[in-house]
C-alpha cells in the first residue's frame, strides 16, 4: 500500500486535495504550480490488528497513533531538493530535518517532566544572568 493524500493552499489562496499513490508514479512527483503549505499523510502498509501504532487513514484523529515531523523550507531548500533526483530527495529532507533545531513542546511533557525542565530553564537562566553580570564588572 503506498497511498498519501496531501491538502494544501497556494500562496495565491487556492486549494487542493490529492489522493494518490506516490511510489513508482512519475506524475505524483509533478511540480506544483506554485509554492504551497498544507499536509501530506502516508499509509505505507496494510492495516494489522496487532499494530497499536499503525495510522489508518479512514480513523478519526482522536483513534490515531502516530509520530508527525515537520520540516520547514525556503524557497530555495525547496527548489534545490526539487533538483535532486528522487532517490537524493531523501536524504536532502532528511538533512535539512536535522539542521533544525529541536524545540521541546511544554504541553507534550508529562507533569514531572515538565518540573524538571522549569528547574532546567530558571538554572540556565541564573547561569546566563551570573555570566552577563560579571561582565559588567
Amino acid at each position: 500500500m503506498n497511498i498519501r493524500i496531501t491538502e494544501g493552499t497556494f500562496a495565491s489562496g487556492g486549494c487542493f486535495c490529492r489522493d494518490e499513490s506516490w511510489q513508482d508514479n512519475v506524475q505524483a512527483h509533478s511540480v506544483q504550480p506554485e509554492p504551497w503549505t498544507g499536509t501530506t499523510k502516508f499509509q505505507l502498509k496494510e492495516p494489522l490488528a496487532d499494530n497499536p501504532c499503525f495510522v489508518s487513514l479512514g480513523e478519526s484523529a482522536e483513534n490515531q497513533k502516530c509520530i508527525t515531523a515537520e520540516i520547514c523550507l525556503t524557497l530555495d531548500d525547496f527548489q534545490k531538493c526539487l533538483g535532486k533526483t528522487y532517490d537524493h530527495q531523501e536524504n536532502y529532507l532528511a538533512s535539512a530535518a536535522k539542521k533544525q533545531k529541536v524545540e521541546v513542546e511544554i504541553k507534550d511533557l508529562s507533569p514531572a517532566d515538565q518540573k524538571l525542565f522549569s528547574k532546567a530553564k530558571d538554572k540556565e537562566l541564573e547561569s546566563w544572568l551570573a555570566t552577563t553580570q560579571s561582565g559588567k564588572s
